[in-house]
């Protein structure tokens, strides 16, 4: 709410349009019209996710993570602080 009635202050109750920076042209896909702001958007979660698995499976952070989320009383007598 705070943050609605600093953003009506500064800009108005008028709505505010950001030109995209690749453009408002629809791409057809199999017949189904999508925006290059959706796709860049698409590609940009699926990096993060593959990111984010690589992070889970190959460092120890991420192996003491599954191994508490596993069983946390066995992972704290394996010698990880589970607080």
């Amino acid at each position: 709410v705070v943050l609605d009635s600093i953003g009506l202050a500064i800009w108005g109750p008028k709505p505010v349009v950001v030109p995209s920076p690749v453009g408002d042209s629809v791409i057809h896909l199999f017949g189904v019209g999508v925006r290059p702001q959706e796709l860049i958007l698409l590609a940009v979660a699926i990096f993060v996710m593959i990111v984010f698995d690589i992070v889970m499976r190959k460092t120890m952070v991420g192996k003491v993570m599954r191994a508490v989320a596993a069983n946390g009383n066995v992972a704290s007598l394996m010698g990880i602080n589970t607080n």
